[in-house]
């Protein structure tokens, strides 16, 4: 059933395509590319020609206009798309892209890079009949995802610090100030001050009275303490 449905949704794609005349290069990213290609799932949507590139690349911008024509050649026999590895980190990653323009056969379950010319007629000829025979790797780690999530948004914010560093910084301040000022809220909110009231030594001594008078800060009885003894006391 969901190959089914991912061939009805290929199928809408590449006629919206041909309906407004335009590339018939599918464009893949990490939304879509499981739905439609179904690599992981051992059910297939036929043949993928994917080329994985990066805008920045001269190399990529150069094969652009080729791989148009190998699309419109393979029409109907090979699916040819591209993916963006610079806004899909974690398709780069699962299938160990390290350098652009990496050009990647999947065919009946197996995978197997393209490392021929570049030219029409030699890319064609190869998709038709190359015999994948490398495994296809599984999707990431919800782990290794998140990390690479965190690199792109801060390989963003570099990009955006080198193109328009004052608003980017302003920006950033005043994100700053308003966590700080919100977990000044939060946090102090609740806190309430006590005061306890401790009264000095001779206002303690006040309330306690005088001292005992046959008391002595030695410890020793008084030489004029009357005799507790009342045999004594009786003889006086």
């Amino acid at each position: 059933m969901s190959s089914f449905i991912s061939l009805v949704v290929l199928a809408s794609l590449l006629g919206t395509s041909y309906v407004h005349g335009a590339s018939e290069v599918v464009e893949l990213n990490e939304a879509n590319f499981e739905q439609l290609t179904q690599m992981n799932s051992g059910q297939t949507t036929g043949d993928w020609f994917i080329k994985f590139y990066a805008p920045w690349c001269g190399h990529c911008k150069r094969l652009a206009p080729v791989w148009e024509e190998v699309a419109t050649a393979l029409k109907g026999e090979v699916n040819v798309a591209k993916v963006d590895v610079t806004q899909n980190r974690a398709l780069g990653k699962q299938y160990n892209i390290k350098g652009f323009p990496t050009l990647l056969l999947f065919r009946r379950g197996k995978m197997v890079k393209y490392s021929g010319q570049r030219n029409k007629e030699a890319m064609i000829e190869y998709a038709k009949s190359a015999t994948p025979s490398d495994a296809i790797p599984g999707p990431l780690s919800m782990s290794e995802q998140a990390v690479g999530s965190m690199v792109k948004v801060f390989e963003d914010l570099v990009g955006v610090l080198s193109t328009k560093p004052i608003p980017a910084l302003m920006l950033i301040l005043c994100g700053l100030f308003i966590g700080l000022l919100m977990g000044a809220v939060c946090c102090g909110g609740d806190t309430k001050i006590q005061y306890k009231y401790i009264p000095a030594p001779s206002q303690q001594n006040a309330a306690n009275g005088p001292p005992p008078l046959n008391a002595t800060d030695d410890g020793e009885d008084d030489e004029n303490q009357e005799p507790k003894d009342p045999k004594t006391k009786k003889d006086q």
